[in-house]
């Protein structure tokens, strides 16, 4: 069978174009599909954070309400982590950044043989600082 030479002839007249293939009907301006498109790494962001951030790792589900659960589980964990990252810009902290101050935060026991100790963690003022943050939301 081989190339089609007279195909690859009629493809190189687009040779270094851009184009943007969609399924958005003609009502859609060029604008909004190219707009569209450049939002993407948005998306692309969020599932670096599913992935990342929330330690994300596959999970073999194979009936359909499981399935769902799963994602929607996915879906909430990612906008709670997308409505935290709002709070934590008016103190122009990451995420990441947030999650390692709070993660230091903490309230248990420890046994020392028969000796049982009471532990609180004493928050600095960047950490109270951060908590206040939600307070009010």
């Amino acid at each position: 069978m081989g190339l089609n030479k007279k195909k690859i002839e009629e493809d190189s007249r687009f040779d270094g174009l851009k184009g943007y293939i969609t399924n958005l009907t003609n009502k859609n301006t060029f604008k909004e599909i190219i707009d569209q498109y450049h939002n993407l790494w948005k998306v692309e962001k969020a599932f670096r954070m599913s992935k990342g951030d929330l330690k994300k790792r596959p999970i073999y589900h194979r009936l359909k309400k499981r399935i769902e659960a799963h994602l929607t589980i996915c879906f909430v964990s990612l906008l709670v982590m997308k409505e935290t990252e709002k709070i934590l810009q008016e103190k122009h902290y990451s995420l990441g950044k947030a999650i390692t101050l709070l993660g230091k935060v903490g309230k248990g026991y420890a046994r020392i043989g028969n000796v049982q100790i009471e532990i609180d963690t004493e928050l600095n003022q960047e950490t109270k600082s951060l908590l206040n943050l939600f307070s009010g939301h």
